[in-house]
């Protein structure tokens, strides 16, 4: 799944369509970061989102690419981790409660 441009608000539906298609149609799903301008909350939320359905549904979510420096920074000035790598991958590492969301909506 390549994703590209500034993923903000007003492409929230339809990026939840995609990554709910993605989820039911492969046992794992890489979304590509590489092409991804800028992101604001509803993105995070949805990609926190994303990894609970996957979770639950005992599928994967990574992510791959490198992360532009603005995403980077919406990440640590939103308070979502502290240092945001730049390998896209890394990512789910450093991301305050980003497994603890996904293991709460398994239960």
């Amino acid at each position: 799944m390549s994703l590209n441009g500034d993923l903000a608000i007003d492409r929230a539906a339809t990026l939840r369509e995609e990554f709910s298609a993605a989820l039911k149609n492969a046992g794992a799903v890489i979304v590509d970061m590489n092409n991804v301008n800028s992101i604001d909350l509803s993105f995070i939320q949805l990609l926190y989102s994303a990894s609970a359905e996957a979770s639950r549904d005992k599928k994967t979510l990574s992510l791959t690419g490198t992360l532009s420096k603005d995403v980077r920074n919406m990440l640590e000035t939103g308070g979502f981790c502290r240092h945001a790598p730049e390998d896209a991958a890394e990512l789910e590492t450093v991301l305050f409660d980003y497994h603890a969301v996904a293991e709460r909506k398994v239960k």
